[in-house]
């Protein structure tokens, strides 16, 4: 342990080194659960090409992804009237849809839906606004932010025809020593489902300035 870590107030490295390697495991895993894609020559796996989860919007696997209902912006920015017609053809298609997932910049675009309607009086000390729910005649919706997606796509579905699937769960199996060191491994596998893609809408290429 060096002199550095015990100033950095960390009893035990290789805790703290599970720790930091279980975090980066549960982020690589909300992101694969959009943008994963699996291999479609050995979807199975093999020695060479391990098996892979594909995401809600990977593209062009084929399988798990939004492919029925998306719309290309080429880089304008979303609207209220976006969301609306997308809304519309989840309804039309049978859905339900009952989440918008988006990243920081166009939360903030749609919480300025309301900047035109937002008063204030002069005594007031609190100014802001955010739209953490979004109602039109097809439901409503939470807007939901995600810090793993990328800032130009935003996904529209029904949350319940979304989840994750444990194939083998996590765990902590310990190697063999090698010299003088503590050597562990993080073995799991999970997938996730999305049922009936055409409920959901992928918007991608959105303005992200």
């Amino acid at each position: 342990m060096s002199l550095n870590t015990v100033l950095a107030g960390i009893k035990n490295e290789a805790k703290n080194q599970l720790k930091m390697k279980t975090l980066r495991i549960a982020k690589l895993l909300e992101r694969n659960a959009l943008y994963g894609g699996y291999y479609s020559s050995v979807p199975e796996g093999n020695g060479s090409y391990p098996r892979r989860m594909s995401g809600i919007i990977a593209p062009g696997t084929g399988t798990i992804d939004i492919q029925t209902n998306t719309t290309d912006l080429n880089s304008a920015e979303l609207t209220e009237a976006n969301l609306n017609t997308s809304m519309q053809a989840c309804y039309d298609a049978g859905g339900k849809p009952d989440t918008v997932i988006v990243n920081s910049f166009n939360k903030k675009v749609i919480s300025d839906f309301m900047l035109p309607y937002r008063r204030a009086n002069f005594d007031d000390k609190k100014y802001g606004g955010v739209v953490s729910t979004f109602e039109n005649d097809f439901g409503l919706f939470s807007v939901v932010l995600n810090r793993y997606q990328l800032q130009s796509d935003v996904i529209i579905l029904p949350k319940k025809n979304f989840e994750f699937a444990c194939l083998r769960p996590f765990k902590i199996i310990d190697l063999p020593d090698d010299r003088d060191m503590i050597r562990q491994d993080i073995v799991g596998e999970y997938s996730c489902k999305l049922v009936n893609e055409e409920f959901c809408y992928h918007i991608y290429s959105t303005s992200t300035s």
